[in-house]
């Protein structure tokens, strides 16, 4: 709906240049009002040609707005393409529907990444095991790609790092669990809360 609104005008931009150059400008003035002869015929207004050529911008635009609005709470989710096109301002302006899908399966991925995180450490505690567990709401403060957890048990380390199925860990991360394997370390990359208790379980032989 948007991208035909938009193809609209860019038609109507085209025709107006056309004429002007085939008529040496002789429409200059005809496709510069017609914004105020659109706003005439919606609103019935008539005043000073000036004032009617802002009004009738101002108008456009005010229904070019509405369009988006309307077009994203029908549709949560804009499509790429049309989100591409619009400014960050415009995007941040319409919250959740300004993000593109990838953006949006990054942020369900962090959302649930999270909660499982929560869950894995509160039975970490209850469990009595010493852990420390890299803040996910601020900016880290160790290096990049650390795993999630390290959990310390009788001498023993074990680190894992808590991604949502389908989303996959960065080079980063992928590099620090090849140095911490290569240094004798058990490190693992767990899809759930449930299978990072399973293995803590396993790793330090727990019931």
């Amino acid at each position: 709906m948007i991208a035909s609104q938009a193809d609209d005008l860019a038609e109507q931009s085209k025709r107006a240049r056309r004429q002007r150059r085939a008529i040496g400008g002789a429409y200059t003035a005809q496709a510069e009002d017609l914004p105020g002869k659109i706003f005439q015929r919606r609103t019935g207004y008539f005043g000073g040609s000036q004032r009617v050529r802002a009004k009738g911008s101002e108008y456009l635009g005010s229904k070019i707005s509405q369009i988006v609005q309307r077009q994203a709470y029908m549709n949560p989710l804009l499509p790429d393409n049309i989100l591409t096109k619009l400014s960050e301002a415009d995007r941040r302006s319409l919250g959740r529907a300004g993000m593109t899908s990838a953006e949006a399966q990054a942020k369900y991925a962090t959302g649930v990444e999270r909660a499982e995180q929560k869950i894995f450490s509160m039975w970490l505690t209850q469990r009595g095991l010493y852990f420390i567990q890299a803040r996910a709401d601020r900016k880290s403060t160790i290096r990049v790609g650390h795993p999630d957890f390290s959990i310390f048990r009788d001498g023993r380390t074990l680190f894992l790092e808590m991604k949502c199925p389908h989303a996959q860990p960065t080079k980063e991360q992928i590099q620090c669990i090849n140095e911490l394997r290569t240094a004798g370390f058990e490190a693992e990359i767990v899809r759930s809360a449930a299978s990072a208790i399973e293995t803590t379980k396993r790793y330090f032989g727990l019931v």
